[in-house]
C-alpha cells in the first residue's frame, strides 16, 4: 500500500515538474535547432578554426592539452567522458553555440576530478542497482525464490530514490558550473581569435539568455528521469502482484 501511494505522489510531481519547464524546454530545444542566419555572424564566425582545432586552443588555454579530441557527426551535442579522458564533439546545428558547447566539455574536463569521477561511479551503481533489482524482482516471482532483498519494495524504492538524489546533487553541480564558465570562457576565445566587439555581444546575449533556461532544464531532466525510474519499479512491482 505504501508503495503505491509513493508512487502516486512521484507521478504527480513528474507532472507538476512537466508543466512548469515543459516551456522552457521547447523554446531551448527550437534555439539550439534553429539555423543562424545572421550573415554578419556566420562571416566572423568564419575566421575560426575547426571545431577540433578550437577545443584543442581552448584546452591549451586551460593548461589541459593532454585531452584526446575527437569529432562524431553522429552524435547529437558533444561530451567529455572521464574514464578516457576524451572530449568527442557532435553536430551542433545552430553555428551560435558551437564554441560554447566544445567550451563546456572542456570545463568537464578541468573540474575537480574526485568529484567527477565519484559522479561516474555513482551514476553507473545507480544504473546498476535499477537494473539489478527489476531483473531480480522479476526472477524472483517467477521461481518463487521468495528473496529477502526482491521482496521488500518499500526498501528498494528508498535505495533508489537516495541513490537518484545522490547523483542528481553531483551531476547538477558539475553542470551547472560548466553552463556559467562556459559562457565566459567562449567570450575570450572570441576575442582572442579577433572577432569583433558587436558580433561577441550579440552571441553573448543568446549565450546568456539560454543558459538561464539550460540550467533550469537540465535540473529538470535530472529530477524527472531519476523520479522515473522509481516510478517504473513501483508500477513492476504493483503489476507482479497483479499477476
Amino acid at each position: 500500500m505504501e508503495e503505491i501511494i509513493i508512487g502516486i505522489i512521484l507521478i504527480i510531481a513528474i507532472i507538476i515538474l512537466s508543466y512548469i519547464f515543459s516551456f522552457n524546454l521547447k523554446k531551448i530545444k527550437k534555439i539550439s535547432e534553429k539555423e543562424c542566419k545572421d550573415k554578419l555572424i556566420l562571416d566572423e564566425l568564419q575566421k575560426l578554426p575547426s571545431n577540433v582545432q578550437t577545443c584543442k586552443e581552448i584546452l591549451e588555454e586551460l593548461n589541459n592539452s593532454k585531452v584526446e579530441v575527437v569529432e562524431n557527426s553522429e552524435y547529437k551535442s558533444s561530451l567529455y567522458t572521464i574514464y578516457n579522458n576524451r572530449i568527442t564533439i557532435g553536430e551542433v546545428k545552430n553555428k551560435i553555440f558551437e564554441v560554447q558547447t566544445i567550451a563546456h566539455e572542456c570545463i568537464h574536463s578541468i573540474q575537480d576530478k574526485k568529484i567527477a569521477i565519484f559522479n561516474f561511479v555513482i551514476s553507473n551503481i545507480y544504473i546498476l542497482y535499477f537494473y539489478f533489482i527489476l531483473i531480480g524482482t522479476i526472477i524472483n516471482k517467477i521461481f518463487k525464490l521468495n528473496n529477502f532483498i526482491f521482496e521488500h519494495t518499500l526498501f528498494n524504492i528508498i535505495i533508489i530514490l537516495l541513490l537518484g538524489i545522490l547523483q542528481y546533487v553531483v551531476r547538477s553541480l558539475l553542470e551547472t558550473e560548466a553552463i556559467l564558465e562556459s559562457k565566459h570562457l567562449a567570450e575570450k576565445y572570441f576575442e582572442k581569435k579577433g572577432i569583433k566587439e558587436e558580433i561577441i555581444s550579440k552571441i553573448i546575449e543568446e549565450y546568456s539568455a539560454t543558459n538561464s533556461m539550460g540550467i533550469k532544464i537540465i535540473n529538470y531532466m535530472l529530477i524527472s528521469k531519476n523520479l522515473i525510474k522509481a516510478v517504473i519499479y513501483i508500477l513492476l512491482t504493483v503489476l507482479l502482484k497483479i499477476i
